[in-house]
């Protein structure tokens, strides 16, 4: 392993690695993982450890954009396996931007395989919640006894919420309904639907604005639904970012 130069620790970086990556790779950049790379990336605030493993293309600790919040990853193709840091805080949410969609946890420990038509989440314990794409279905998968760990439950989306929750030890795989994952026409739809929902989120945020000074209440209820219609906003584009927007 190469040392870190001395100096004060970036908000996430490599902390340990083999093959294409190493502790002086920029985690901030597209990486492209051979067959035997693995790497490791520590967020600095919480102690989150995130594990990659080739063959891949990531981006272990992505720039925020505009409606990012927490810590960010992009796995366009290949492994991560997160574990949780000690000093985590509830409700620390990292987000995963995936060609199959969003994912959010806290506290949970979870792996996620991406290939060109499929993304299948396991999740070992905590919650994990999961956007998929309007292109891709998903479905829960039987997972093998486990005398030391009951099996968990993973609740569908509804109308009124676009998530999968995944409570402790459980398994989906999320498929594209076309040939690939990625490509010219699902990227332009990844990409308007990003659009959209962005639009519709700006928009919210400009009418609670001109409710400044108005009814406490209404400001409330507003607030509310901006933060869920935001999470959306962010969810929708996650898949775009991932498939190369």
């Amino acid at each position: 392993m190469q040392p870190l130069d001395a100096g004060p620790l970036p908000p996430c970086r490599v902390v340990t690695g083999e093959g294409d990556v190493t502790p002086r790779s920029d985690p901030t950049t597209w990486l492209a993982l051979g067959e035997k790379t693995s790497f490791v990336v520590r967020a600095t605030e919480s102690g989150r450890e995130v594990r990659f493993v080739g063959p891949g293309r990531v981006v272990p600790c992505a720039p925020r954009t505009e409606i990012d919040v927490g810590d960010v990853a992009v796995l366009a193709s290949g492994t991560m396996i997160v574990t949780p840091g000690a000093g985590e805080s509830p409700g620390h949410e990292a987000w995963l931007a995936t060609p199959c969609g969003a994912i959010r946890a806290a506290a949970s420990s979870h792996k996620v395989a991406v290939s060109s038509t499929e993304c299948v989440i396991t999740t070992s314990s905590g919650t994990l919640f999961f956007a998929p794409a309007a292109d891709v279905t998903v479905r829960e998968l039987e997972m093998a006894a486990d005398a030391g760990a009951p099996r968990g439950r993973a609740l569908p989306a509804t109308a009124e919420s676009p998530w999968w929750r995944l409570d402790g030890r459980t398994e989906v795989r999320a498929r594209t309904t076309r040939k690939a994952l990625v490509s010219a026409t699902s990227l332009a739809d990844a990409s308007k639907a990003c659009d959209v929902a962005t639009a519709n989120e700006r928009a919210l945020a400009i009418r609670i604005r001109g409710l400044d000074g108005g009814s406490l209440s209404a400001v409330g209820e507003l607030t509310a639904e901006h933060v869920e219609v935001r999470r959306r906003a962010r969810a929708a584009c996650a898949a775009a970012r991932a498939r190369g927007r």
